[in-house]
């Protein structure tokens, strides 16, 4: 059975961005196959202004023609390398053509954390065009922070080639994961994103087998959505402490308390998500998680933790800044942690306990109707504000005293 015809292109092109001291910008080449792509340098670096858009160096300097030169040979190799394959029946890849162009092979290119930073690359790449939020090139910048701590700490080494890494050393990657402060689900979502680059670097034969395979990699899904009561609540807003960024974190967590808002809205929030309406503050702000209209109007205690952050004259501030310091997910719970020991809470401090505690201790327990409660929180169905909907102590009894008011004598029946 004859093998599938490859098809292929060479594309040549600079990096403008960057430069030697002379000036002069790298070389690099784009393999396409089958719709493949793959660049490298080729180790050649030229003006811009002897460069055409085209992909082809232009001038009569011995510098330029050696340059012209040494792409058209890398053509003829080119093609010589598609004969051999073809002759050999050999089903072609981008990788392959690297590897066989510059004497390499390809596995021994590409590095553990290479293969992250290009992840990170793309994940800014989406964060830049607003398909995905921070949180995504977030979580790879750290996971690479750990990647490399992990190397070091280990090794003695600051990066490894993408083969060499085993299932030994991802079990150990993971014991060296658990032994830091950080959640399980946190463990597991770094470890989602290195699995998705061995994929990445399988699928193009960087590698040969995908080290993960077989890891459980599952969330823990915690049904018990936990707030904080009145009284925790008060042990908190009362409690001061021995350095200033626990204090500015539990304001920040507080913020969120106070509005619902989630950790990356309230990152999110700028001047000009505030309104005035009937001589009131209201927050009015899109959703990120479900792109819905959220209209929540400042409690007192949010508007003074508003000034406690951007002063007394916030209402002058220009419409683009910035007003809640909300930290990266690592930093803030790290400091949360902190906050929840030293104010001797039995709960685990989260700013999803900040948004039910909101929709809970503050509003659902407090008679706010819950149409009212899924408005604010930017629900598209009440189904999600059901969730939220706990009973608490106070509101049973409240409740139960104005049925025994509204009842009174109306049953007079003796008991026998």
């Amino acid at each position: 059975m004859r093998t599938q015809k490859s098809t292929y292109s060479l594309f040549f092109y600079i990096n403008k961005t960057r430069k030697d001291k002379n000036g002069n910008s790298p070389i690099y080449l784009r393999i396409s196959v089958n719709g493949t792509k793959i660049a490298t340098s080729i180790k050649r670096s030229i003006n811009p202004a002897s460069w055409d858009k085209k992909g082809f160096p232009f001038g009569k300097s011995p510098e330029v023609k050696e340059i012209s030169n040494y792409m058209d040979a890398i053509r003829v190799k080119v093609n010589k390398i598609q004969t051999e394959f073809l002759l050999n029946e050999t089903c072609i890849t981008a990788e392959m053509f690297r590897a066989a162009l510059f004497g390499a092979r390809a596995d021994t290119e590409a590095t553990w954390c290479e293969l992250m930073q290009k992840r990170i690359e793309e994940e800014k790449t989406y964060y830049l065009r607003k398909e995905k939020s921070v949180h995504a090139y977030n979580l790879c910048r750290r996971t690479l922070y750990f990647m490399e701590c992990f190397l070091k700490e280990n090794y003695r080494l600051s990066d490894i080639p993408a083969r060499k890494v085993d299932r030994q050393m991802i079990d150990r990657f993971i014991q060296y994961l658990s032994s830091q402060s950080i959640g399980h689900n946190y463990i597991v979502l770094c470890l989602q994103k290195v699995k998705s680059i061995f994929e990445k670097a399988l699928q193009y034969n960087i590698i040969t087998s995908n080290p993960m395979v077989g890891i459980p990699l599952s969330l823990k899904l915690n049904g018990k959505r936990n707030h904080l009561t009145e009284d925790e609540l008060n042990v908190l807003l009362s409690a001061t402490f021995p350095e200033k960024r626990m204090e500015n974190e539990r304001d920040v967590f507080l913020f969120s308390v106070f509005t619902g808002l989630a950790c990356c809205d309230a990152k999110n929030l700028t001047r000009e998500h505030l309104v005035k309406i009937d001589g009131k503050w209201w927050i009015r702000t899109w959703r990120q998680k479900t792109d819905i209209i959220a209209n929540i109007p400042l409690l007192p205690q949010a508007e003074e933790l508003l000034k406690k952050f951007c002063g007394e004259d916030f209402e002058h501030l220009p419409y683009h800044t910035k007003l809640i310091p909300v930290q990266c997910t690592y930093t803030r719970n790290k400091w949360l942690k902190k906050i929840e020991e030293h104010c001797k809470l039995n709960k685990h401090l989260t700013t999803h306990v900040a948004r039910h505690t909101f929709a809970t201790t503050i509003t659902l327990a407090n008679d706010v109707p819950i149409e009212t409660v899924s408005h604010m929180l930017g629900h598209k169905s009440l189904a999600m504000t059901q969730h939220y909907a706990k009973i608490v102590n106070k509101k049973v009894g409240r409740d139960m005293n104005n049925l025994m008011d509204r009842i009174g004598q109306s049953y007079q029946a003796t008991v026998c």
